[in-house]
């Protein structure tokens, strides 16, 4: 398992040699208020979705949720909320394109 960010998305490969795009929340300009922490908040998301065993798709989602809402403050933990609260803002403003379109993403090596 490996992965890597991108400003619209993070993705993930998996042993099967297929790659997993999850594309970032579409958090409003004037909800971001600092990035201190996001990308420590994406990975505690995805490793918190690995313990409990989760689809790697369900890890990524955890994962760009928990960037958006630590987004929302200046500091690294003030704006982070319990799993349901950041996947809620996923609910709530949706995420942007991929960054592959409407197709699956390119298999790895």
């Amino acid at each position: 398992m490996g992965h890597h960010s991108f400003p619209r998305g993070r993705a993930g490969g998996l042993e099967s040699n297929k790659i997993i795009f999850q594309p970032s929340v579409r958090l409003p300009g004037e909800k971001i208020i600092g990035s201190t922490g996001a990308g420590d908040a994406i990975a505690a998301g995805i490793l918190f979705g690995f313990h409990d065993d989760l689809p790697m798709e369900r890890c990524l989602e955890i994962g760009v949720c928990a960037a958006a809402a630590s987004l929302r403050h200046p500091s690294a933990t003030e704006g982070m909320e319990a799993v349901d609260g950041c996947l809620r803002l996923g609910q709530e403003f949706g995420f942007r394109e991929s960054i592959f379109g409407s197709g699956d993403c390119p298999s790895g090596p």
